[in-house]
């Protein structure tokens, strides 16, 4: 049997992934908690990156910003584009705020470095870069097999599982200093007014699980 160390992901599939996968993104389920977690660091030009249907990029555009998204598989018909993170197509400097929610993860090793060389490239100088990853992912607990060809997979593409240690030292080694990366429970703070204030109550008594990091870097 496959295992997860045969890569099946390219371009090609997971372009294919998830054009077939008619599920909501991670990213716009928690779209809400994000930019308000957000507001004190988002600037006036604003890029994100991997906008799924566009669920952050449309709150954005309410508030009046200057904003675009990126996608392989946009599901956006007006402010995302078609792009890739390894190759986005804007001049340096472009952007004060980046967004990658739920991106980093779904990134062969070296996809990601390129993808976060051409982001910090098109990030001026002082701006903020704003991404979500999930929290000390056990990959191997989220692999399914393939009934008809028997490959496993894992059930939304991630390759890459992070630690606090490891996405603070591939930032830092890249040139960012990380302003702030705490643990969070995402998604449930999105979908209940409740938790955003007592969520560190629930986890301690164990009714919550931390399911993401929330990290904010600066461009050096």
């Amino acid at each position: 049997m496959t295992t997860l160390n045969d890569t099946i992901w390219s371009e090609k599939s997971v372009k294919c992934f998830w054009e077939r996968n008619k599920a909501p993104f991670a990213g716009d389920v928690k779209a809400s908690e994000i930019l308000r977690l957000s507001r004190p660091f988002c600037k006036d030009r604003i890029l994100d990156v991997g906008a799924g249907s566009g669920a952050l990029v449309d709150a954005l555009f309410l508030k009046r910003e200057i904003v675009v998204g990126i996608d392989t598989t946009p599901r956006h018909h007006h402010l995302v584009i078609q792009a890739s993170v390894a190759a986005l197509p804007f001049g340096d400097k472009s952007f004060d705020t980046v967004y990658a929610t739920d991106v980093l993860e779904h990134l062969t090793d070296d996809v990601l470095m390129e993808g976060l060389t051409e982001i910090q490239r098109v990030m001026s100088t002082g701006a903020y870069f704003i991404t979500v990853v999930p929290y000390n992912e056990i990959l191997e607990q989220n692999l399914v097999s393939c009934p008809r060809c028997d490959i496993l997979f894992h059930r939304w593409g991630h390759v890459q599982s992070f630690s606090q240690d490891k996405i603070v030292k591939l930032l830092v080694e890249l040139g960012f200093r990380v302003v702030k990366i705490v643990a969070l429970p995402l998604g449930m703070m999105a979908e209940h007014w409740l938790i955003q204030h007592f969520w560190r109550l629930f986890v301690q008594l164990d009714f919550l699980k931390l399911s993401d990091y929330f990290v904010i870097a600066e461009k050096k």
